[in-house]
Order: structure tokens, then C-alpha cells, then sequence
């Protein structure tokens, strides 16, 4: 699950909105709550800035620019600025994904396999996770090797840009 905020053009109002995918055999397909409220949403993106949305049975084009922090989408003659709610921790900095021995998403994207396992060492360049975004897959790796402390994702889970995935320990071992 992914905790957003949704603003509208002014910023006058903002919703707190829980985006969760349906099911990683249904890419694109969320659940979309806010407050009692809940919808279902299909994206079908047609590009690195724009796609087809639909909801609430009527299906759109929408636009986005994206930027450092947030996204503008543009849709329905209207603009939206989404937020992401709660800040992970840690966050990329400069693309890249570890920061004191922590793995992080560096985009907003789904994990679809998880590489390693708690306990287990690995080497340089390794892979530890790979996430879709966008119909692209990316594989996380970091340039030294070390030991899996933790995992905190699990396949089929969306995760927002700086989101941690996996902690890491020096590997006694490996050194």
C-alpha cells in the first residue's frame, strides 16, 4: 500500500488516500480509499507522461509532470498534485538506491522478485530486488558486498520513490 496525498490546483483542498494494487496478476488495477470512500482505478499508461484512467466507470486521458517531490497530473480538464503521505526512510539521493545501509526504492514502482533472503551475504553488484515501474523492470544492487539484515517488502507490493526495501550489514564474512 501506498499513502498519498492528493491536492487539488489551488491546494485549498487535500485528501489522504490509500492507493493499493488489486493483484501483481492485474498490473495497473488499485484500490483507491479516502476516508469512508472507496474506488477501484485502472491505469493503462501510453507513455512516460501520460496514459488512460478509469474511474468510477468513465475512462480518461491524463497527463503528468513529474517532479523531485511530487507529481502534477492533469486530468479531467483539472490539475491534481499527488504527494507521497508519509516519508520512508531515507530517501535517494542523486538516483542513487543505498543510504546508510539501507536499500531504497529510487522510483515508485512494484516488487516483482526478491533476490535474497534475511541472513544471507552477498557480493558487489549483486541483485537483491527487482521492481517494475512504468512496464520497465530495475534491478537494486549495491557496489560493495554485505549481509541482509532485514527485508521489508514483499513481492507484489507497490512502494513508493524512497521507500526502504532492505537493510544491510557489513558482512563479516565478505570483508
Amino acid at each position: 500500500m501506498m499513502k498519498l496525498l492528493l491536492k487539488n490546483q489551488s491546494g485549498e483542498k487535500a485528501w489522504d488516500v490509500d492507493l493499493t494494487r488489486v493483484s501483481p496478476s492485474q498490473p495497473g488495477s488499485y484500490t483507491f480509499a479516502s476516508g469512508e470512500q472507496q474506488s477501484q482505478v485502472d491505469i493503462k499508461p501510453a507513455g512516460a507522461d501520460r496514459g488512460l484512467i478509469r474511474l468510477h466507470g468513465r475512462v480518461s486521458p491524463f497527463y503528468t509532470v513529474r517532479n523531485k517531490h511530487h507529481v502534477d497530473v492533469w486530468v479531467h480538464g483539472k490539475v491534481f498534485r499527488i504527494e507521497q503521505a508519509q516519508a520512508a526512510t531515507g530517501r535517494a539521493a542523486g538516483g542513487a538506491v543505498v543510504h546508510s545501509n539501507v536499500l531504497i526504492a529510487p522510483m515508485p514502482g512494484t516488487v516483482l522478485r526478491i533476490e535474497v533472503e534475511t541472513g544471507q551475504s552477498f557480493g558487489p553488484h549483486d541483485p537483491l530486488i527487482i521492481i517494475e515501474s512504468m512496464k520497465m523492470e530495475t534491478t537494486l544492487s549495491v557496489p560493495h558486498a554485505g549481509r541482509v539484515k532485514s527485508i521489508t517488502c514483499k513481492e507484489g507490493d507497490l512502494v513508493a520513490m524512497g521507500a526502504m526495501l532492505v537493510q544491510l550489514e557489513d558482512d563479516q564474512d565478505n570483508g
